[in-house]
């Protein structure tokens, strides 16, 4: 929540849900399509039809494409977004069954002037209420 102060600073209060350090999720390469393993698919036997060999190799090319520039990299993200997701219920399961203290922070301009570690998030939120409340009326802030 934002506040204004009676000086005219405007403070940001609220709950930190991420760790301050940076993030390192590498994304990962992904590796290309090497062609191997279509076995007889595309065996034309006796095929002496320059046509039919023509369009059994633009049928590759395009398909290798689509492969390479389509399919792989949607299976990549979908995958991607799963752990992403996971991490954030891993996380947030984290904070509320096994009591993990929450952040409570005051920061103006970007830069993190007061922060409060507080068990629970109902108590997390009351803490960032009386935060928001001192900053924007001029009185002292709670302790911690």
């Amino acid at each position: 929540m934002n506040v204004t102060a009676p000086d005219g600073t405007r403070w940001h209060v609220g709950r930190q849900w991420w760790p301050e350090r940076g993030r390192d999720l590498d994304p990962g390469a992904v590796d290309g399509v090497d062609g191997s393993g279509f076995g007889d698919l595309f065996d034309l036997g006796d095929a002496s039809d320059f046509l039919a060999v023509l369009a059994v190799i633009a049928f590759a090319l395009i398909l290798i494409l689509f492969v390479t520039t389509v399919l792989i990299p949607l299976i990549a993200f979908t995958i991607e977004l799963i752990v992403v997701i996971m991490l954030f219920f891993a996380g947030l399961a984290g904070r509320l069954l096994f009591r993990r203290p929450w952040t409570v922070r005051a920061r103006t301009g970007g830069r993190t002037y007061h922060r409060w570690h507080v068990v629970g998030f109902r108590n997390s939120g009351e803490r960032r209420d009386e935060v928001a409340a001192a900053l924007g009326s001029g009185r002292a802030l709670p302790p911690g």
